[in-house]
Order: structure tokens, then sequence, then C-alpha cells
């Protein structure tokens, strides 16, 4: 199978045992005052409350057409 799962999917050997993949990330927030990432998401479409994470690194794999509108913060 090809696509946006081959960029993740490559890291999986190295990095499997701390990697939650098959997430539907709705939110991704760069936290400046500690460095890291917050991902946000809904375990189901009916959730009122997002779950949310904070990481150092994310690995994303999406369609550009998303990427596009995505606000960055700047460095």
């Amino acid at each position: 199978m090809q696509g946006l799962n081959q960029l993740p999917n490559s890291f999986y050997p190295h990095v499997g045992s701390i990697t939650r993949m098959g997430r539907s990330i709705e939110r991704a927030e760069y936290l400046p005052a500690s460095n890291q990432v917050q991902l946000s998401w809904k375990n189901s479409y009916t959730d009122a409350i997002f779950q949310n994470k904070t990481y150092d690194y994310a690995i994303i794999g999406v369609p550009f057409s998303k990427v596009r509108s995505w606000r960055f913060p700047n460095t």
C-alpha cells in the first residue's frame, strides 16, 4: 500500500513502542513556552470535548490541499 501512511510507517520500526498510529488529529498547536506541539482529537465525532496530549515531536501525514491552509508560527 502506498500513500500518506508511508512516512509514519517508515519511522515505526524505530519508535513503535512510543508511537500512536491511526489517530485522526483535528488540531495541532505549537507551544513556544515549552517548545512542544499539542495535538487534539475527538474519540468520536459526537464528542463535545477534545482530547489532547503534548509531544516533543509529531510526524503527521496530511494531503497538501489541507497543509496549504495551515497557519505556522513565525520562526
